[in-house]
């Protein structure tokens, strides 16, 4: 994650966002998924139905699953890829929120914390 990470953002070496795209898709061989459906969210054009196809098997099992859950929030949210549902965006909240270990609460940044990308979600659509 931390190469393909690199390669996304030139940080140290080269931007290259097919090696960034390669080293995603490895990482999602190994059950981590949300990075790849976060990649195929960011990117231009952006491919938000295969974003919320990975998150959904996240959400299902895999190994970053709050996260995951709180992409799927936003895309439901937003209609990205998925049927625009405010109802079921709020559920992918609390269920993110139910979802989070105690090693999900470290960080003060909501791109790697789902406990605040959860309240964000939340707050924005009204539900908290």
């Amino acid at each position: 994650q931390r190469l393909a990470n690199m390669y996304m953002t030139g940080d140290g070496i080269d931007a290259d966002n097919a090696k960034a795209k390669e080293y995603y898709e490895k990482e999602a061989a190994g059950g981590w998924y949300y990075n790849l459906a976060l990649y195929y969210a960011d990117s231009e054009p952006a491919d938000y139905k295969a974003a919320a196809e990975l998150c959904q098997k996240d959400a299902e099992g895999g190994k970053d699953r709050a996260m995951a859950m709180c992409l799927l929030a936003y895309m439901t949210a937003m209609g990205e890829g998925v049927e625009q549902d405010t109802d079921a965006a709020v559920d992918w909240a609390h269920m993110a929120l139910d979802a989070i270990g105690p090693y999900d609460d470290t960080s003060d940044d909501m791109t790697v914390n789902p406990t605040l990308y959860a309240h964000y979600i939340l707050q924005s659509l009204g539900a908290e």
